[in-house]
């Protein structure tokens, strides 16, 4: 789907631009992989990510608490956050997978996160110490990453470190980077969180795509008020 994006994005309007290129590839999100925690879980993380550690792991976990407090980011567009899309306590910034422009109000907890991670942040333009860091070389060469493969390494990085946490947790579960998105889509859902809010919070072009996220506890909700009118019914009786 991101590929699909940036194609339209970079190519529409001019000389080869082919209309419908992705019309006959499978793009869509599968709504039967639990992605989601519960709110117990992100709570815990919230707690942790207070402690005074600059571990990596430490990292991981405040990435994914500000993830999860800044409506379910994703890291692409957390990571390349810059200092000028933080104005009075506003984020504005475009995502990266559809360009549609986004302003989230941060959080008094999360802009706490974001001042202490901000002291060690080397780069004069990133807002946060994802990128652009002195440590984003390869090990058995010393040229430098190209922006692309350093976001894959970060990535790569947090993935790994957050599948740690879960263990130490024991989640029984895998945590992700996806994993905060979803599980701030779902919790706002059983809130009982219009679709066309929590749509426009997680910055989805579509309330479709929003749908897919939430199908499964849809269905469930369904299977619950049949439940009720069958009581109902037979009560009546």
């Amino acid at each position: 789907r991101a590929l699909r994006a940036g194609y339209n994005r970079g190519m529409k309007g001019r000389p080869g631009y082919v209309t419908g290129l992705f019309d006959k590839v499978y793009t869509g999100t599968r709504s039967d992989v639990k992605r989601a925690v519960d709110a117990r879980t992100v709570g815990r993380m919230i707690r942790m990510s207070g402690c005074p550690d600059e571990s990596a792991s430490a990292k991981a976990v405040d990435w994914f608490v500000l993830m999860f407090m800044l409506r379910g980011i994703p890291f692409v567009d957390l990571a390349h956050l810059r200092r000028s899309n933080l104005d009075k306590g506003v984020l504005t910034y475009c995502r990266h997978k559809t360009g549609q422009e986004v302003s989230i109000s941060v959080p008094r907890e999360a802009m706490e996160i974001i001042n202490r991670r901000m002291v060690e942040n080397c780069h004069p333009s990133y807002l946060l110490p994802i990128l652009g860091q002195p440590r984003t070389r390869k090990r058995h060469t010393k040229k430098a990453l190209t922006p692309y493969q350093e976001y894959q390494y970060a990535l790569r990085n947090l993935n790994r470190r957050l599948e740690r946490v879960s263990v130490d947790l024991r989640l029984g579960g895998r945590l992700s980077s996806y994993t905060a998105r979803h599980t701030w889509a779902t919790i706002a859902f059983h809130q009982e969180t219009p679709v066309g809010v929590i749509s426009r919070g997680l910055g989805h072009s579509s309330v479709k795509v929003t749908e897919t996220y939430l199908k499964p506890f849809g269905d469930r909700e369904v299977d619950r008020t049949n439940r009720k009118i069958l009581n109902y019914v037979l009560n009546a009786v």
